[in-house]
């Protein structure tokens, strides 16, 4: 049974469902929207990295690596999709509304009511309050909340509710098979779900590269392994985290991290480009034509018969896309816009 036939809840609303009456039918709803909830962020997080003018920069690998676990993440909630009796939907519309967002956007579901997430490059000084890093923190916020303003149910809380539920409803309905992928995406392998073990090996995975957890950034001592919010947080503090000596507390205490040279994009506005230069009208369609095409080609293989499959996910496509926006970049005399992402 496919999703794309039912209307979309928030996550709200599925969060208030009664444990008994969480059915098949919720679950593929839940596993939808966290399709979408991952794909949402992989925009603007490759918007942030492109702002950065050396690509060898710490910042720079932190969010280029984020922005792949992010498709690992949106991989394994489509894999888990499809172990559920759906098909993940990464084109199209549901219920009337693009699934693929168009940016600023608010995230999918209702998650963190009044959020705006845009295609911004980084500041050039650490601890902007507008800095779009404070805003990846509020996105990756963990489960027992860390920021005291973030508002409504996090991804955390999201997943731990579907995590809870899995078992009883594998139990009484079935789970596993369908068109599963494996594949590799940046450092990171996507896995088949073939069963409630795996299902809940997935999420737990998600959500400690993600969020982490209140208490623990998890990846020890090396930062490249810690959950997306402290990395963000560690960049947009300027500090190293620390764990006080023999406390399970953790302090933004530790070397200063200076901040690289970033090029000054602005905020793609809604809709897209005002008015693109006549020079710059080819390269603004090829980066929209190179994201389409690598969302249709994902769509294709979670579209396609039982079993699994393995496409190549880091080939022509992808590799389409960064050619494209770094053209449009180099094109711009003082670059002013990245890719609109248009799907």
């Amino acid at each position: 049974m496919s999703t794309g036939t039912l209307p979309q809840p928030s996550i709200a609303q599925l969060l208030a469902v009664p444990s008994p009456q969480c059915d098949k039918r919720w679950l593929r709803r839940c596993l939808q929207i966290a399709v979408q909830l991952e794909l949402s962020t992989i925009p603007p997080y490759l918007y942030a990295y492109w702002s950065v003018e050396d690509p060898a920069a710490e910042l720079a690998d932190a969010l280029l690596g984020i922005a792949w676990q992010e498709m690992l993440h949106m991989g394994l909630a489509c894999n888990l999709l499809t172990a559920a009796g759906g098909t993940p939907q990464l084109t199209g519309e549901l219920g009337g509304v693009p699934v693929a967002p168009r940016y600023p956007t608010a995230l999918p579901g209702g998650v963190q009511p009044g959020l705006v997430i845009a295609l911004k490059g980084v500041s050039a000084t650490v601890e902007d309050p507008e800095d779009v890093l404070r805003v990846f923190m509020d996105i990756e916020e963990p489960e027992h909340k860390v920021t005291p303003h973030a508002r409504g149910a996090t991804i955390g809380q999201f997943y731990a509710r579907i995590a809870a539920e899995l078992p009883r409803i594998a139990e009484t309905e079935g789970f596993g098979g369908g068109c599963q992928v494996a594949l590799k995406i940046g450092g990171d392998e996507l896995t088949p779900v073939e069963d409630v073990k795996a299902g809940l090996a997935a999420i737990k995975l998600i959500c400690e590269q993600g969020e982490g957890t209140g208490q623990s950034p998890n990846g020890g001592t090396d930062p490249a392994e810690r959950a997306h919010y402290y990395r963000f947080a560690e960049h947009w503090k300027g500090r190293r985290l620390l764990q006080r000596e023999g406390e399970q507390v953790w302090d933004f205490t530790g070397e200063a991290i200076p901040r690289p040279a970033v090029l000054p994009l602005a905020q793609v506005p809604e809709g897209g480009w005002p008015s693109p230069p006549e020079n710059l009208v080819e390269a603004l369609a090829d980066c929209n034509t190179a994201y389409r095409a690598v969302l249709a080609s994902l769509q294709a293989q979670w579209s396609g018969s039982d079993g699994v499959s393995s496409p190549d996910v880091q080939g022509d496509v992808m590799r389409r896309l960064t050619v494209a926006a770094r053209r449009l970049l180099k094109l711009q005399p003082t670059p002013v816009y990245g890719p609109e992402f248009l799907a």
